[in-house]
């Protein structure tokens, strides 16, 4: 099930825009999270979430894993950056909260809005991470939005060779790149697509069958 729409107003273009690309190891709907019409990446990569700017554009590859090795699961342009106690109290992204059970496969389960301050102690909501992932998540105070987004998941395009030589792929960690000329050759290709919002469904929403290739296993779950 797709929740795209009429797609938004561009972000700001930067002349010193950058372009951040790392793998999705695990992809689960939970970072980045894609629903409610808003992509945001409120957990995991600190480094990215500390330095990206309005206007940047972040990519998120697939993994060898499940079968998605240089294909896309995201790419977003940044329009908006918050610290978690904005977020939290923030109307807007009220549904981002995770409500329990968390499983799988559900949407109201997976929200990335887990974070609040009580006096000088972080709060964690029940989600995707434990105690083990505060002290990594919170070093950055600081959650990036965006409204100018797609997100495939198990359904996302092969990339070109042009942008893997490039290293768009293939980074645990992440990249960053400032090339005007190659940044704007992605941004023309992506926009070339029209793709726009939630496109597809995480990738390990659905078991992997690792007798199957990965088209097959993007194809299942093209209707989800």
């Amino acid at each position: 099930m797709s929740d795209a729409g009429a797609p938004p107003p561009a972000a700001r273009v930067d002349r010193k825009r950058k372009l951040y690309s790392y793998v999705v190891r695990y992809d689960n709907g939970f970072a980045p999270n894609p629903f409610w019409g808003t992509c945001t990446l409120a957990t995991c990569k600190p480094e990215i979430r500390k330095r990206a700017q309005v206007g940047d554009c972040i990519v998120g590859t697939g993994s060898k894993s499940i079968g998605l090795h240089e294909h896309l699961v995201f790419a977003m342009f940044v329009t908006e950056t918050m610290t978690y106690s904005d977020y939290w109290k923030d109307e807007r992204f009220s549904k981002k909260k995770p409500m329990a059970p968390i499983r799988k496969g559900n949407k109201e389960a997976c929200g990335d809005n887990i974070y609040c301050k009580d006096q000088d102690r972080w709060r964690q909501r029940s989600s995707f991470h434990g105690e083990a992932e505060i002290e990594t998540d919170t070093m950055v105070d600081r959650v990036l939005a965006s409204s100018d987004f797609a997100y495939w998941g198990c359904t996302g395009p092969k990339i070109p060779d042009r942008f893997l030589q490039a290293g768009f792929s293939g980074c645990r960690n992440y990249r960053s790149n400032s090339l005007k000329h190659l940044i704007d050759d992605f941004v023309a290709w992506f926009r070339e697509r029209g793709a726009n919002g939630r496109l597809g469904a995480p990738a390990c929403w659905r078991p992997l069958n690792k007798s199957s290739s990965g088209c097959s296993f993007r194809k299942r779950c093209a209707d989800h």
